[in-house]
């Protein structure tokens, strides 16, 4: 998102040529089309979301990163095992099958 704000900032001002003057229809159609792609692509991903929401809704629960343990070295030099919670086992949102996307 932000590199194509950051694009169409840049290459903006390139549009507005003296040739398309005095109407500069060529550079509002451009910008029409940019505020009608917006909702579309804003609501294309609503739509995935939503899906891969209703997926996960539907799938069986999976218990693989519920019980994980990292080793631990004491001030004593013991090694100990201590149980790491879900969420701060660092998961994305593709590995963590419990997360849901907000809509």
């Amino acid at each position: 998102m932000l590199s194509g704000y950051c694009l169409g900032n840049g290459l903006g001002p390139l549009m507005w040529l003296t040739q398309y003057k005095p109407r500069n229809r060529i550079p509002w159609i451009v910008i029409g089309l940019c505020y009608l792609a917006c909702p579309i692509l804003l609501l294309t991903v609503r739509f995935i979301l939503a899906r891969e929401n209703k997926k996960r809704d539907a799938e069986p629960v999976n218990n693989a990163y519920e019980e994980v343990y990292i080793e631990q070295v004491t001030a004593d030099g013991r090694r100990i095992e201590v149980r790491v919670d879900k969420e701060f086992l660092d998961l994305t949102d593709v590995q963590n099958r419990d997360f849901r996307y907000v809509l």
